[in-house]
């Protein structure tokens, strides 16, 4: 299976747990209209190990934002306890939505 697809998967499975619902989305078109608690992600840059002049354990980057009206919400959480290669960005509010960014290595 496509690794992004296999993360889409686990992303909406965590969102699915925790929230009962599913509303993930991946670089989702400015024409589509995002129904809220929402986990937005896009590619980022790569995650690449060298040695001997050769590159290994290279690993697809997604910014993941997890955007709620909820600013104790449990997605957050469970994404970092899930994803082995996930890093917390500051959390912040816009538009009175609650962004929790992540960088994962996947």
């Amino acid at each position: 299976m496509d690794r992004r697809l296999k993360l889409d998967e686990e992303l909406r499975e965590i969102q699915e747990t925790e929230l009962g619902y599913q509303h993930t989305y991946f670089e989702p078109p400015e024409s589509v209209r995002i129904k809220y608690d929402a986990v937005v992600y896009q590619k980022t840059d790569m995650n690449v190990k060298r040695a001997n002049n050769r590159s290994y354990n290279i690993r697809d980057g997604y910014f993941v934002t997890v955007i709620s009206h909820d600013p104790e919400t449990t997605v957050p959480r469970a994404i970092q306890e899930h994803f082995e290669r996930c890093s917390p960005g500051r959390p912040f509010v816009r538009d009175n939505l609650h962004h929790f960014p992540f960088t994962i290595f996947y």
